[in-house]
């Protein structure tokens, strides 16, 4: 897609003129929403990072103040009131639309800025111009997304509320790691060019207005329902406070694929509908199948994906059969609901091997990239092979809403699992690599799977995870739960080794109820190429995990140990899901840790 394509901010069909009366029952909702907004947003203080000074002049008018106080729980309150100066505060949904809208203006000047630059390449190849097509990529990416938050902002009232502001939460989430995502390989690999819509001021400035977009949006979560807002109410629930993330039946765990066995049955997310958790528990009757010897309607993976039929219905099934499949495949945004299972682990193998000292960004890598929505894959193999020499490698990169994994071995040294963006679900999955092996700022939940350590290059350290997550308005980070840590090979076990360490500011990683091997060091956290961090920012916890491993007496300051309560936010349940709007599921299935 063109660097240069223009996004239309289209005024929302939620916002009317006003007349006599409310002409819409959600446009009284919101007149009964932004009263609580504003004591919300007033009285809560956030993180101010920015240094520009108060807040306007004396003699301000009471609008401004307002907007003061809206913008109080961003990170960088002075940007917020800047963006929003003559913005009516009792207007949610206009402050927000127009929040966002800033941010967009922002982003599409550094996507035409890269797309100049990319035009006047000397070279058409290698790591440098790479970067720039991955910054084309994922600004696009980021312009889609705040968009898409956009059109689920205008339609906001308070029966959707719970539903539809967890989903912007996830959009803007994503749009934030986008932009983050270029800038961050242009930092490491040195497309400067004094482009400062990408790498200068400018590029700081949108980074800022995401955050507060995402800041605004998350404090709509804090409203209560609305029996809670008419007068005379005595009871004030939180949004979430009555929701119930999971039911319990009795059921044969044995039958499932997802989970993974072990006691209490299979944990599935609960936006997987109950035609998904079918189809995991057999082998569907494929729509298309590939297979090298020509039995099938297709010979390449690739080739059947271009032709999957995109529905958001129904699921597109793809059957791969054994063999080795030496491709790079990307499941493009269009081709949403689609499942790919092939004849199990070491069995059916698809493998690439480009890597960043081969010319590469981490980014572009993949030998499998997931940017479709409800991606499912079973029971194959995906691999990296460029090795520890190739440094950056990725494997599987996911950045599709609501994806979910089951029974793959997922296979490279460094940076072998981008979870990029969104929420995700891997169950029974093993996991090999070395330095930063799992990795991004992704929602993501692992249950039962087993990640091992690889040798790698000599003098360095392996971390299991690298948690991207740059903003604590984002409802991001990785939580293992039941799930195996060691080593692929006894020469692993010469390499120090962590659970993980903090890419980005707010990291956040748990692990529960898992088995720590010995090869994991005391310490159990590693620094960020030495650089200190601070403990109030990063959340590294541990929950009643098991092996020599596990023993947590000589842990870095900065890591916890979570209480069972503080455990229960990172279950499958809690973490990745709790969408009202999804399709009911009828199928039980077990949350607990």
């Amino acid at each position: 897609m063109s660097g240069g394509s223009v996004f239309v901010f289209s005024s929302p069909s939620g916002e009317r003129r006003s007349r006599k009366g409310c002409i819409a029952i959600s446009a009284c909702i919101l007149l009964v929403i932004v009263a609580v907004i504003a004591v919300v947003v007033g009285v809560k203080v956030g993180h101010k990072n920015d240094n520009s000074g108060a807040d306007g002049a004396a003699g301000v008018s009471s609008s401004t103040v307002s907007i003061s106080s809206v913008c109080n729980s961003t990170l960088y309150p002075a940007v917020c009131s800047s963006t929003l100066n003559g913005t009516d505060p009792k207007d949610p949904q206009k402050y927000v639309r127009i929040a966002v809208e800033a941010a967009m203006i922002a982003i599409n000047e550094s996507l035409n800025t890269v797309t100049d630059l990319a035009a006047s390449s000397p070279s058409k190849n290698g790591t440098q111009y790479n970067t720039l097509l991955t910054c084309e990529q994922v600004l696009t990416d980021s312009l889609e997304q705040l968009n898409d938050s956009l059109s689920q902002i205008s339609t906001l009232t308070l029966g959707s509320l719970q539903s539809e502001v967890v989903d912007v939460q996830q959009l803007l989430s994503a749009a934030m790691t986008s932009q983050d995502t270029c800038l961050t390989e242009v930092q490491d690999f040195g497309i400067w060019n004094n482009s400062d819509a990408i790498n200068g001021t400018k590029a700081t400035h949108a980074t800022q207005l995401l955050s507060n977009a995402l800041a605004l949006v998350t404090d709509l979560t804090k409203i209560t329902s609305l029996s809670d807002l008419l007068p005379g109410s005595h009871n004030r629930r939180l949004l979430y406070a009555d929701h119930t993330p999971y039911r319990m039946e009795e059921e044969d765990s044995s039958t499932h694929l997802l989970g993974g066995g072990g006691g209490g049955g299979a944990s599935y997310p609960e936006w997987m509908s109950a035609g998904d958790r079918r189809l995991l528990q057999t082998k569907p009757t494929p729509n298309a199948v590939v297979a090298q010897d020509g039995s099938g309607q297709y010979t390449t993976i690739q080739a059947a994906v271009n032709a999957a039929k995109s529905s958001t219905a129904s699921r597109w099934v793809i059957y791969i059969k054994a063999g080795t499949y030496s491709e790079q495949v990307n499941v493009g945004k269009n081709a949403k609901n689609l499942l790919i299972y092939g004849d199990g682990i070491g069995q059916t193998i698809l493998t690439g091997s480009k890597s960043v000292t081969g010319g590469s960004t981490t980014f572009l890598s993949a030998t499998l990239a997931v940017q479709a929505s409800g991606f499912i894959a079973m029971d194959m193999s995906i691999r990296n092979t460029a090795g520890p020499n190739g440094h950056q490698a990725v494997a599987l990169r996911v950045g599709g809403d609501q994806s979910a994994f089951s029974g793959l071995s997922i296979e490279g040294y460094q940076d072998t699992l981008y979870a990029y963006t969104f929420r995700q679900f891997y169950t029974g999955c093993t996991i090999l690599g070395t330095v930063d092996y799992i990795f991004g700022n992704a929602a993501a939940v692992f249950q039962n799977c087993q990640l091992l350590t690889l040798p790698g290059l000599q003098g360095s350290q392996n971390t299991y995870t690298a948690s991207g997550r740059t903003d604590p308005s984002q409802p991001t980070g990785f939580s293992f739960i039941s799930c195996n840590l060691g080593v692929d090979t006894p020469a692993a076990s010469s390499w120090p080794t962590y659970l993980g360490r903090p890419w980005k500011t707010y990291a956040r990683t748990v692990f529960l109820e898992c088995t720590l091997g010995s090869v994991i060091n005391p310490a159990g956290w590693l620094l960020w190429n030495g650089i200190a961090t601070s403990g109030n920012l990063v959340t590294y916890g541990e929950y009643l995990n098991r092996g020599p491993g596990a023993n947590t007496a000589q842990r870095v300051s900065w890591s916890q140990q979570l209480t069972a309560t503080q455990a229960q936010t990172y279950t499958v349940g809690n973490f990745i899901s709790g969408e009202d709007w999804l399709p009911a599921t009828t199928i039980g299935f077990s949350n607990n840790l």
